[in-house]
């Protein structure tokens, strides 16, 4: 099996259009998106698009402080899953779409999660389809729960990322904005979501 960084660049090859970066995230930026999460035994943490594991691994390292936390995995290219299993036998991935989040955290029985992390990019979704994804996000955390998505610096600007700005106070109470993660290829920020609002 290639190394994470040679793996995800081919699969960015085949299919650029689904992939926000070149290079997986950093152990920085994974450290920012799980930092300061309190979480409990019975905890649920779904993780949209994984990718190689970058984030996986730091909600790995979190989610050994606190035994009995379950961890769901959603990710599309099935070539990647097979990676994730190997790389995390004792977690559970699912080659899926993350616009498919609602059936597939209902079937592995994961409604309210406490933490919902996003690593697809959304920004690169049509208006309706991002809409409809961080709706579905929104509802399927619990009350107290956080949803973090990373933002890249070089498109905050750009009209997908206004947008997903807007959804999210839209469909949450409390949104923030991290410091900039400047050890990152490109540098990013972590977007942050809470107390969702329910219709």
């Amino acid at each position: 099996m290639p190394s994470p960084r040679l793996l995800f660049l081919r699969r960015f090859l085949r299919n650029p259009a689904s992939v926000a970066s070149l290079t997986p995230s950093s152990r920085h930026l994974a450290r920012a998106v799980a930092a300061g999460i309190g979480l409990q035994p019975g905890d649920a943490v779904i993780e949209l698009g994984p990718g190689t594991g970058a984030l996986t691994q730091a909600c790995y390292t979190t989610m050994a402080a606190h035994p009995g936390v379950r961890y769901l995995g959603i990710e599309r290219d099935p070539v990647l899953v097979l990676h994730l299993q190997q790389q995390f036998s004792d977690l559970s991935f699912v080659a899926g779409d993350a616009a498919q989040l609602a059936d597939i955290a209902r079937m592995a029985g994961m409604r309210h999660a406490r933490l919902l992390i996003c690593g697809v990019p959304m920004i690169l979704f049509g208006p309706r389809e991002r809409a409809l994804l961080i709706e579905a996000c929104a509802d399927q955390l619990a009350a107290d729960g956080v949803f973090r998505a990373i933002s890249y610096i070089h498109s905050w600007p750009t009209r997908g990322a206004r947008d997903m700005r807007a959804l999210l106070r839209q469909h949450f109470r409390n949104v923030r904005v991290s410091a900039v993660v400047w050890r990152n290829a490109p540098p990013a920020l972590v977007l942050e979501a809470a107390c969702p609002r329910r219709a």
